[in-house]
């Protein structure tokens, strides 16, 4: 008969603990993609099934004679390093498997949130008193992600700017659209790029600046065109003024619609 003492239960326990191990190792199998993830997994799988069966040896070790005890250690314990290296590269390629879909995922948004509402990128929102009051009373119950978007709103950042500050919210476009048509947003101001772009070129440019300007007025926004712009200004400025100075113009006005476009 089996003598019942902590060691005993505590290998009881272990065995208990390792065959629950092995039945998650088979249940979310079924949820791993196949591929080289897959077949890591597979030999996860097959580890945590030797150790589960040999944890069922563990208490009949005292029977064992101690040459034998000695081997059996060694080999369980060569097979837990192997398993141990086997989780952390799994663990690894799982971890950044998520993050590149995480990026592709967050460039896929940019893009179509750039194509789906680039006609008001450049507009700047603000918070209506409605907007206000929700934000300090918290009493319509909106959402987390709604009122995530209400604290983002600071009358100066334009559409563009939220967005990008809120790319770990899905659907911020849709969200921003419910808001203004709840009241809790309105539109009351247009970021004047082109009004930007005059200011730049005076800046850099100084008194050689007065055919860049008048160029630049004649423009009217499009965001289409906002890059096409940029680089007509600087072929410009380099074909009268010199290199630097269209460069100089080029990092500024591409800073300047970095506010209302993803170049």
């Amino acid at each position: 008969m089996l003598h019942i003492d902590a060691i005993t239960i505590i290998s009881l326990s272990s065995i208990a603990i390792m065959f629950y191990a092995l039945w998650l190792v088979l249940h979310f199998k079924k949820a791993v993609p196949r591929g080289v993830v897959r077949s890591v997994w597979n030999y996860l799988v097959l580890l945590v099934l030797f150790f589960s069966l040999a944890y069922l040896t563990t208490p009949f070790f005292r029977f064992i004679p101690e040459d034998i005890m000695r081997f059996v250690a060694a080999f369980i314990f060569f097979f837990g390093a192997i398993y141990v290296v086997i989780t952390v590269r799994l663990t690894y390629r799982i971890i950044k498997g998520l993050s590149e879909e995480g990026l592709e995922s967050d460039a896929s948004k940019i893009k179509k949130m750039s194509k789906d509402i680039s006609h008001i990128l450049y507009r700047i929102p603000n918070l209506t008193e409605k907007g206000k009051q929700e934000i300090i009373s918290h009493q319509a119950g909106v959402k987390l992600e709604y009122r995530w978007i209400l604290v983002l709103i600071d009358g100066k950042s334009t559409i563009k700017e939220i967005l990008d500050k809120a790319r770990g919210v899905d659907n911020t476009p849709a969200i921003l659209i419910d808001l203004i048509n709840e009241e809790y947003v309105e539109i009351t101001q247009t970021y004047d790029l082109i009004g930007e772009f005059v200011k730049i070129a005076s800046n850099v440019l100084g008194k050689d600046s007065k055919i860049i300007i008048r160029k630049l007025n004649e423009c009217s926004y499009k965001h289409d065109s906002i890059l096409k712009t940029i680089l007509e200004v600087k072929k410009n400025v380099h074909a009268v003024i010199g290199e630097d100075k269209a460069n100089m113009v080029e990092i500024e006005m591409k800073k300047a619609a970095s506010r209302v476009t993803w170049l």
